[in-house]
């Protein structure tokens, strides 16, 4: 294949591999600066198997999720860990575990998150371990409420490498923002974001490249022009919208919560993945205790796959219960020695965003 050829099938795959959560210029970067011989084909082998839907892994992923913490002051309606369902214990990720993480991870892997069940503001050495990992090439990026962060914060995040932050605005007004956001404040979110975006200039860099992202309900789909608008006059890069998860099942947050607008509202649409998850193949998702999660929808140690403390990533990635994890998202039937695994009743994730969303989040 023509040198030109491979470019366009690694842009590809980069681009379809990745959420649309991260956003185009986001993988953007995390391929052109990010990229190494080593990386990629790291990459090429791993989206190669899960075409193939194989149960042990030749390549690692290149995408991981870790949670610096679990624990967030606000209490959103419908998060696990705003209405205190999680059942795991609360605390902060050690340095040295996630030094010795990203240790592992920095030779093969492009991109990283550094969010999952809590807030990552919270952790007061947010700005060292995104420095550590930007030092090792690798792409890093977070999502936050972002209240109260004052000017040194910001300047420590410029300073830190960071590639991208997602900002979550819920609303263009104070009572629709709290409707969903509780226990922030929309003037400090925006203060904040405004810091952020002076720290910035003052480093005279483009980085971290700033999303404002609404997830949309039926208590603000009558302001997402607002709050796109919002976006623009404070100058961040991007504007998206998505869709709150919640139990399909349960017909009160139905009816509370989903969009009346049939274009935001996944759940009207069904699961779009059932039987083709990319998690199990692509990516790993680290909990602040070390232990390892299926995917990021999973917050329920009780179906954790293995624990990074006591297993090197390559031995738990073709663990027996990834192995078995896998083996039932592909749809095959379980071998005899196979443990227990939640994916075996995965019915698949709604879609972020519909190609008509996209359209939303472009257009006035």
């Amino acid at each position: 294949m023509p040198r030109h050829e491979w470019v366009k099938f690694i842009r590809r795959s980069i681009v379809r591999g990745a959420h649309a959560t991260y956003g185009a210029v986001a993988v953007r970067r995390a391929m052109w600066r990010h990229a190494t011989p080593l990386k990629l084909a790291n990459l090429i082998a791993v989206k190669a198997q899960k075409r193939l839907r194989v149960d042990r892994m030749r390549g690692m992923p290149y995408r991981y999720k870790v949670d610096p913490t679990n624990v967030c002051r606000m209490s959103c309606p419908l998060c696990p860990t705003g209405i205190g369902v999680v059942n795991r214990r609360r605390g902060f990720m050690d340095l040295s575990l996630y030094r010795s993480l990203i240790d592992q991870i920095a030779p093969y892997s492009l991109i990283l998150d550094l969010f999952g069940w809590g807030e990552p503001m919270l952790h007061h050495g947010l700005p060292a371990m995104i420095r550590y990992a930007s030092e090792r090439n690798l792409f890093t990026r977070f999502s936050s409420a972002f209240g109260g962060c004052d000017r040194g914060r910001a300047e420590a995040l410029v300073a830190s490498g960071l590639d991208a932050i997602v900002i979550a605005v819920d609303g263009a007004s104070e009572e629709t923002y709290r409707a969903y956001r509780r226990g922030c404040r929309l003037a400090d979110v925006v203060a904040s974001t405004d810091r952020l975006l002076a720290a910035r200039a003052r480093a005279a860099t483009n980085a971290p490249h700033v999303t404002i992202r609404m997830l949309v309900s039926r208590h603000n789909e009558h302001e997402i022009r607002d709050v796109k608008r919002l976006a623009a006059e404070h100058g961040v890069d991007a504007f998206t919208v998505g869709t709150l998860a919640l139990n399909a099942h349960d017909i009160e947050s139905r009816r509370a919560w989903l969009p009346v607008n049939p274009l935001m509202n996944d759940y009207t649409e069904g699961p779009h993945n059932k039987g083709c998850c990319d998690d199990l193949w692509e990516s790993m998702v680290i909990n602040w205790d070390g232990r390892s999660a299926p995917c990021c929808w999973i917050y329920d140690s009780r179906h954790d796959l293995g624990d990074v403390r006591g297993d090197d990533l390559e031995s738990l990635w073709n663990s027996p219960a990834y192995v078995a994890s896998r083996r039932a998202a592909a749809g095959r039937a379980p071998r005899r020695n196979d443990p227990p695994v939640i994916c075996d009743r995965c019915r698949g994730r709604p879609g972020y965003l519909s190609d008509a969303r996209k359209l939303i989040s472009r257009s006035g």
